[in-house]
This record gives structure tokens, C-alpha cells and sequence, in this order.
């Protein structure tokens, strides 16, 4: 959901962010009819593409792979 609130002077601006940290500021408008900050409380999506998915599981395997031919060797000496 988002909110919408007006502001005029720079100290009421900081007021509306203090209240406002559990939501996300994504936008501010400065326009003829005044001054207004945006806020969301949605939860971000972030979207990874599944050719990026499988060279991470990879890659942490790899590394899963090399920690444990070190531990190894360090059991071994």
C-alpha cells in the first residue's frame, strides 16, 4: 500500500521520514501544489533470472567442495 504526505517546510519533511522507517520512501514530489513524500509497505521482490540461480548454486558448491578438501588436508597433517 502506499502513503502520500505533504509537507511545506524541511523540518515537517523529517518528521514524516522519523514516523515513516517502517516503510520504504519511493518517491518525492516537489510540484506547483506542494511538497509530498511516497511511502510503500510492500515487501521488495527481487527477481533473479534461473541461468544466474544455477551459477550460484554452482558456484557455492564449488566453494562447499574446496572447504572441505581443506579441512581435510588440515585433519590430515
Amino acid at each position: 500500500m502506499r502513503y502520500k504526505f505533504e509537507y511545506k517546510t524541511m523540518e515537517e519533511r523529517e518528521s514524516i521520514i522519523y514516523s515513516n522507517t517502517g516503510k520504504r520512501l519511493v518517491e518525492e514530489h516537489n510540484i506547483t501544489e506542494g511538497n509530498f513524500l511516497v511511502f510503500d509497505d510492500d515487501v521488495e521482490m527481487l527477481v533473479v533470472p534461473q541461468e544466474r540461480l544455477e551459477t550460484l548454486e554452482t558456484s557455492q558448491a564449488d566453494q562447499d567442495e574446496l572447504l572441505m578438501q581443506l579441512m581435510l588436508q588440515l585433519e590430515g597433517n
